[in-house]
């Protein structure tokens, strides 16, 4: 197999959109069994480091129905311990593994860098669809030659400004990498996608859907690396998609939580 030649022009946008789209088009529903592996700098009860590094495996489950509806729940020993999530008007993030439960919500209309990180976390719910290399590229992306040999990267931008890069085989345009980064040139995360494997699509048997089934996140500002393993990936059609996860009013009732920051009050 010859070599791609990269002093040439790289391919036009619609060539790759035609081949990448086709994959993630089958993906704009989907659920899965997930486990996380975090490995992060130790902190002690009043909130300083220790010198060590912390390692916990929480498993969980994950689903999504794009654009906007996101859900992750991490559990330990059959406990719920977290949601993340988003839907049309609504982002959140929700903890109740601590002696008490408590949400931090917000509203899309009126998101900023500082009410995100407001949530706890380093990025907001949807980008980490943008992390799964799971959403069409948009008609505005760039595509030039990756630094890696035989490697594209496609740049768009998200929401807040968000730079995102994804780094493609040139030839399956199957993701190898992809990299977060804010408009004042922070990393928000980079990841390294692997074990690509088909995605079983209720209705559609020959469906050319792909995705990554282990995700190596690493998050710079915060010394911290997260593994995500999808053990299932399915498009179980909409209909069979469990709604409540999107829900965070219900989510919230269920868990008797009582303490809610509203981040744009």
């Amino acid at each position: 197999m010859r070599p791609i030649a990269t002093t040439s022009p790289p391919p036009a946008l619609e060539t790759i959109a035609g081949g990448y789209n086709a994959r993630v088009a089958d993906l704009a529903v989907l659920r899965t069994p997930v486990t996380m592996l975090l490995d992060r700098p130790g902190m002690n009860e009043q909130g300083q480091p220790t010198g060590e590094r912390e390692k916990n495996q929480i498993e969980g489950s994950m689903q999504w129905h794009l654009p906007s509806k996101f859900s992750l729940r991490g559990d330990k020993v059959g406990q719920t311990l977290f949601w993340v999530g988003s839907n049309e008007r609504q982002y959140w993030s929700i903890d109740v593994g601590s002696d008490e439960a408590f949400a931090v919500v917000g509203a899309h209309a009126q998101l900023t860098p500082r009410k995100v990180a407001s949530l706890g976390l380093p990025a907001h719910p949807l980008d980490v669809l943008e992390a799964l290399c799971v959403t069409p590229l948009p008609s505005d992306a760039r595509v030039k030659w990756g630094r890696a040999a035989g490697t594209l990267d496609v740049q768009s931008t998200a929401q807040l400004g968000v730079l995102v890069t994804r780094t493609l085989d040139a030839r399956t345009l199957e993701p190898r990498r992809v990299e977060l980064v804010t408009q004042s040139g922070q990393t928000l995360l980079r990841a390294e996608l692997s074990r690509i494997r088909s995605v079983p699509v209720v209705g559609n048997t020959f469906s050319p859907a792909m995705i990554a089934t282990q995700i190596d996140m690493t998050l710079p500002s915060e010394d911290t690396r997260i593994t995500l393993l999808l053990s299932d990936p399915q498009n179980p059609g909409l209909d069979a998609l469990r709604q409540r996860p999107f829900d965070p009013q219900a989510l919230l009732k269920a868990h008797n939580v009582q303490q809610v920051r509203d981040l744009d009050q």
